[in-house]
């Protein structure tokens, strides 16, 4: 288990920022310009960059494994549920980080607060990234590359750029053989049709 801190642009001295960490295998840096929360769970093996500030809170349950994965959580709010599979090279781009302005107004159109959330027992492919108001449902699957900026339902899968729905009714495990004890009682809650009939 590796957790480091380092401090994230000119300030020298940072207020108002919570970390709290539960287990984990593997390696988290967090890279910090001002105030913030970061709160996870007990997790499964992470490789994970996180980078935080201006009030942004990020919040991971337990069993959420992260194989590697940047998630910006400035001015905005990460929420990653239970038992979430990130696979390798993704995004999470909680804010666009620079200011879009109105040619017509002169006004900056993204100024508040937004947020990603990642559903229970979700399963993020390669090299995807989730976009500002992205929403991952529960057991829903996001193919490798797809660049999220909506809501993908709760068992379907997704994928493309922008992505789009492929297929619904189906979840995942992470075994390729057999059912794994968390997909299986992820899919007792939600009441599978197919364990119905065994």
């Amino acid at each position: 288990m590796q957790f480091s801190i380092r401090r994230m642009g000119p300030s020298p001295l940072l207020k108002d920022v919570t970390v709290a960490v539960g287990d984990f295998t593997g390696k988290i840096m967090l890279m910090v310009g001002s105030t913030g929360t970061v709160i996870c769970g007990r997790m499964g093996l992470v490789t994970l960059d996180i980078r935080l500030a201006h009030g942004g809170s990020l919040m991971i349950g337990d069993k959420t494994t992260v194989n590697n994965a940047r998630i910006i959580v400035v001015n905005s709010t990460v929420l990653i549920k239970q038992d979430a599979m990130l696979s390798d090279e993704i995004l999470i781009q909680g804010f666009d980080r620079h200011g879009i302005i109105d040619l017509a107004s002169g006004n900056f159109i993204n100024l508040g607060k937004d947020s990603v959330v990642v559903g229970k027992h979700a399963w993020i492919g390669r090299r995807v990234t989730l976009m500002p108001g992205s929403v991952i449902g529960n057991g829903a699957i996001v193919g490798a590359c797809a660049v999220v900026t909506t809501e993908v339902p709760d068992c379907t899968v997704a994928a493309g750029v922008p992505a789009r729905i492929l297929r619904e009714n189906v979840s995942w495990s992470r075994s390729w053989t057999s059912i794994d004890p968390d997909a299986l009682q992820f899919l007792q809650e939600i009441d599978a049709p197919f364990l119905r009939e065994s």
